[in-house]
């Protein structure tokens, strides 16, 4: 198991530290160099301490058999090597998922004001909050459905 004070965490950590302002992001992808870092060391039976092509080769060859390449994975190994590769000497080739087909929309239908108004006062009360929410702050989807209303910042008036 790679230890905690292997230079490339370090170094990553530092990185991450300096160029990216979302610790949740930053938490994940030391968590991701990690498990990068430990299946190379299963792999070759010794802990890695520098990256190599090899290394980023045996990464794209894993994220190119999935089905489906999650884009946290292309984030977070472009990341890494930006980290450790400023220059991009050390290539990278992960493919393109050209599953979906573009859409072409010729013509949008958005809500207007009133359309908003008679959404928001035809529906239950819970979903009435919830749209109204949507609409008026601006607030995005997931960040809608993620907000806990117990908790106590919503008693100290802290959000208005």
């Amino acid at each position: 198991m790679v230890s905690d004070k292997n230079p490339l965490i370090e170094k990553f950590a530092r990185f991450l530290a300096m160029n990216y302002s979302n610790n949740k992001t930053r938490e994940l992808y030391i968590k991701a160099s990690r498990k990068f870092l430990n299946d190379i060391e299963i792999k070759r039976g010794e802990e890695p301490l520098e990256l190599t092509q090899d290394m980023l080769d045996d990464y794209a060859i894993h994220l190119n058999s999935m089905r489906k390449v999650n884009p946290f994975y292309k984030g977070f190994i472009n990341a890494f090597r930006d980290c450790f590769d400023p220059d991009k000497s050390l290539k990278l080739s992960i493919r393109k998922d050209r599953s979906r087909e573009a859409i072409v929309v010729d013509e949008y239908d958005f809500l207007n004001e009133d359309d908003v108004r008679t959404l928001i006062n035809n529906c239950s009360e819970y979903m009435s909050v919830t749209l109204s929410l949507y609409f008026e702050t601006g607030l995005r989807k997931m960040e809608l459905l993620g907000l806990d209303l117990n908790k106590p910042e919503w008693d100290l008036d802290l959000i208005s």
